[in-house]
């Protein structure tokens, strides 16, 4: 028998994001190291993620492609659904992006350089809210209602 087209095209989802993170996961692995030099441990899932680059996740990808491809094909194994290698390929993209860029978000604290954990910017006198309709301080108060009208 033929492959399903939506075997095929989960297959090719396979491909497409095995192929993202063994091109993304070494350069991450290569600014992580350059950013933190070593003192400051990366987070268990990014460890993991960096870890299997790049063999591993061309293992991952080509595993359940082929799979997905020849189960059609065969037809006692024709029987078994797409949806769970679909919901498994969604899992493990989002937990490779998260896994990713977590590191990032340890980084000095905290985002802003006011130490207010990104509630603020601070450039000289200035205060400037990321809240777009809060109180600014630009050298004289004034509320965003009066700016509306």
């Amino acid at each position: 028998m033929k492959p399903r087209i939506s075997s095929i095209i989960t297959a090719i989802a396979y491909f497409v994001i095995s192929g993202m993170f063994v091109y993304t996961a070494p350069r991450f692995g290569a600014i992580y190291a350059e950013l933190y030099e070593g003192k400051v441990p990366l987070p268990f899932l990014t460890r993991i993620v960096l870890m299997l680059a790049p063999i591993g996740w061309i293992l991952l990808g080509i595993g359940p492609a082929l799979f997905l491809v020849f189960k059609d094909v065969r037809t006692t194994s024709r029987k078994i659904a797409n949806w769970p290698f679909v919901v498994a390929l969604v899992l493990v993209a989002i937990a490779g992006i998260i896994s990713l860029f977590l590191p990032l978000s340890r980084m000095g604290g905290g985002l802003s350089p006011s130490g207010h954990r990104g509630r603020e910017w601070r450039n000289d006198s200035r205060t400037i809210p990321l809240m777009p309709f809060s109180r600014q301080k630009l050298g004289r108060e004034h509320s965003w209602r009066g700016q509306l009208s």
